[in-house]
């Protein structure tokens, strides 16, 4: 799947320093990855855990040294 992660915070700051993407799967609680990803640019990452064919639904959130921030509208990704 990918992305472009967000440039600005929730309140309109620009978002800067480090910052992770971390990955959802099927709204489980704990994310199944977490990448670095760059404010403003795209990123993408694959998902090598999922076994067999099946539709499977995905939702990012940006964290930063201030905390986890909203989750993206999920979207289905089939796997194949």
């Amino acid at each position: 799947m990918s992305f472009t992660a967000p440039s600005l915070q929730l309140n309109g700051q620009p978002l800067a320093g480090d910052i992770t993407a971390n990955i959802y799967r099927d709204n489980e609680q704990s994310a199944v990855a977490t990448i670095p990803v760059v404010a403003g640019q795209n990123a993408s990452w694959t998902d090598n855990t999922v076994a067999g064919v099946d539709i499977h639904t995905y939702t990012v959130a940006i964290e930063n040294e201030m905390g986890e921030g909203k989750r993206a509208q999920a979207c289905k990704i089939r796997v194949k």
